[in-house]
């Protein structure tokens, strides 16, 4: 079981992210019987936090965007969560990307260190 534990997350080193980040995707062989919302979520909060800090910065920069990728985007990660019954708009994700994340660095502590991805 990946200990959810949030104020202990809050201390971690970039490795122990990547290397839970790695191991959840690539190296451990119960992510492939995980739900789908497991394996997805993570991938879908980056998407959204990724895409939202783009068009906040573009806002900035020259007051405008109309990039269509960026929107299709998020709308597909947030169509995918929304099935998977994750609630899925601007301002209630922060708690399940803290989870998706905190579970991220648990497996870092678990595993062993990865020298490059």
């Amino acid at each position: 079981m990946i200990n959810l534990d949030i104020q202990n997350a809050m201390k971690w080193t970039p490795a122990e992210y990547v290397a839970g980040y790695h191991a959840r995707l690539y190296a451990l062989p119960t992510t492939i019987s995980a739900s789908h919302s497991w394996q997805c979520g993570w991938n879908d909060a980056n998407v959204e936090a990724l895409e939202s800090a783009r068009h906040m910065r573009s806002q900035m920069e020259d007051g405008g965007y109309a990039n269509i990728e960026t929107w299709d985007l998020l709308f597909e990660a947030g169509n995918n969560a929304r099935i998977n019954g994750i609630v899925f708009e601007e301002g209630l994700t922060e708690y399940w990307k803290k989870g998706w994340i905190a579970a991220d660095i648990s497996l870092g502590r678990a595993c062993r260190p990865i020298k490059s991805l």
